[in-house]
């Protein structure tokens, strides 16, 4: 199901892009989350998902998450460090609120921006790092960020309320963006953001 605004062409995003997957939903702050100066979310978006909107197996190229709205009277938001990485497991859930996934940096950005006139736009990533996925794996997604100081303003992007399917943790700790380290005060919440992906 596509967001309403791009449901009428759904034809012409299925001959430009392998994949897309995009259910339609309300809004939430991931991945872009400037309340707290160091946040890493992980999604999960099972084999069985995917392959129902004709992903198949072969190297993702490009990730793009849909932009709501800005709060606030910003006209931009700068991320001193952003990232995002990949992996797959062979889960479609996460089982407990410390279970991070492993998973690979697939982008790295330096000061990057996201501005008011992105909104109700895709804000596409091109990847350094092309991920194989293997067409029977859940794949994971991961966004982390980094600032030097926290903003009150905040951002909306499209979700879909799927149990499980996601972690977060926000943080004033840098050493909180290691995924190998079992923290505390993580959550496990439902609101998955809704993704496009492009295969090379």
């Amino acid at each position: 199901v596509f967001p309403k605004h791009i449901a009428d062409n759904r034809s012409v995003f299925k001959a430009l892009y392998n994949c897309i997957y995009c259910r339609s939903g309300t809004r939430h702050l991931m991945p872009f989350q400037p309340n707290s100066r160091f946040v890493k979310q992980q999604y999960i978006y099972s084999a069985s998902d995917l392959r129902s909107i004709g992903l198949g197996e072969g190297q993702i190229s490009r990730i793009a998450f849909h932009l709501d709205s800005i709060w606030g009277t910003r006209d931009s938001v700068l991320y001193d460090k952003y990232y995002i990485s990949m992996g797959m497991c062979q889960d479609s859930t996460f089982a407990t609120a410390s279970a991070w996934k492993s998973t690979e940096i697939v982008k790295e950005i330096d000061s990057l921006v996201i501005r008011r006139s992105d909104v109700h736009q895709w804000v596409w990533f091109d990847l350094d790092n092309p991920f194989a996925w293997d067409g029977e794996s859940s794949l994971v997604v991961q966004v982390a960020h980094a600032n030097s100081s926290s903003v009150t303003t905040g951002m909306q992007t499209s979700y879909t309320s799927e149990s499980n399917t996601v972690l977060y943790k926000n943080s004033n700790n840098a050493a909180d963006l290691n995924p190998s380290v079992v923290e505390a005060n993580i959550s496990l919440i439902v609101d998955r953001c809704c993704i496009l992906l492009r295969k090379m």
